[in-house]
């Protein structure tokens, strides 16, 4: 039960870093395509 909710905890974490990064990416892009 605690393993599971510890994975849960994990996988929750990366997740919302990966959208972190996919947000800032997208918004880097979309920066430098309209300065360029």
């Amino acid at each position: 039960m605690l393993i599971c909710g510890l994975t849960l905890l994990i996988v929750f974490i990366i997740g919302g870093a990966l959208l972190g990064l996919v947000g800032i990416i997208h918004a880097m892009r979309e920066i430098s395509g309209q300065t360029g």
